[in-house]
């Protein structure tokens, strides 16, 4: 196998650009990559015919939600409503530093518990096909039992 993995830990791989992300390693990917072209009783020729002589698999990695970044809009979004509530109609707040860390608190502690969906393209790597089924699928090598009669 060819791959630039060496510097990432994906936690998704996929071969098919799937709409979503399921396999937590190569070999399930590569995997269900297969056998989308399978149909009962197909050949290793017959397979060969759809899929590449290598399959491209890539990684995934969650994104990464700037705490920093939430922190500021979430405190911009309360001073504004408190402002406009109960503040001076002639002046607006500015936030103190002990209010921007407060801030930065409460959303790290929300992203703690947060679950992030959305996910990058990390790393791909090369999977020979025919060397890949060997291993993980030797069925497709031995010759079909011959009826008799």
């Amino acid at each position: 196998m060819r791959d630039d993995t060496k510097e990432h830990d994906p936690i998704f791989w996929d071969c098919r650009d799937s709409e979503e992300l399921e396999h937590d390693n190569i070999d399930d990917a590569v995997e269900d990559y297969i056998e989308s072209w399978c149909e009962p009783d197909i050949t290793l020729a017959q397979l060969m015919e759809h899929v590449p002589e290598e399959i491209k698999v890539t990684g995934y990695e969650r994104d990464e939600v700037d705490a920093a970044d939430k922190a500021e809009w979430v405190l911009i979004q309360l001073l504004e409503n408190l402002d406009e509530d109960y503040g001076d109609p002639n002046a607006y707040t500015d936030a103190t530093t002990k209010m921007k860390e407060a801030a930065l608190a409460f959303v790290k502690a929300i992203l703690e518990e947060y679950h992030v969906w959305p996910c990058h393209q990390t790393c791909t790597a090369k999977v020979n096909t025919l060397e890949w089924l060997k291993e993980n699928k030797p069925d497709f090598f031995e010759e079909p039992e011959k009826e008799t009669k």
